[in-house]
């Protein structure tokens, strides 16, 4: 007996799966991060919502923001692309500046994609999510 199809419908199903955890997490973004406030000093790029990723890799679906195609600097210049997932999902608090506070991204509340796309697809999707560092997968 050929059981083909099975793999084919086991790869269908994990895609389809995958797509929807990419939706998820990508509406989350919007409503935690984007529709929480509307920026007055600068215009958005939407970065962070537009490098959702999804891959599949032995069985596992790993949904992730891609910072490797994004740009983003400090106020001093320093290449910060890597860190704004985690900035905007923990909160950032920081006078490096050394200007009290005085620049814009010196302090930000957590937002908490993450823990809201983590519990939504565990409640429409049934399956068990975990929020793992990047420097793992």
């Amino acid at each position: 007996m050929n059981l083909d199809f099975l793999d084919d419908y086991f790869n269908l199903s994990l895609t389809q799966i995958a797509n929807t955890c990419r939706e998820i997490l990508q509406e989350a973004i919007q409503s935690e991060v984007y529709d929480k406030y509307n920026p007055t000093k600068y215009e958005r790029t939407y970065q962070l919502l537009n490098n959702v990723r999804v891959d599949i890799k032995n069985g596992f679906t790993y949904v992730y923001v891609n910072t490797g195609n994004m740009k983003y600097t400090s106020n001093s210049k320093q290449e910060v692309s890597s860190w704004i997932p985690y900035w905007v999902e923990h909160g950032h608090n920081n006078n490096s500046s050394g200007q009290g506070g005085k620049f814009m991204y010196d302090y930000y509340p957590s937002r908490d994609y993450m823990r809201v796309a983590k519990e939504r697809i565990e409640r429409e999707l049934g399956v068990t999510v975990e929020i793992i560092n990047n420097e793992l997968v």
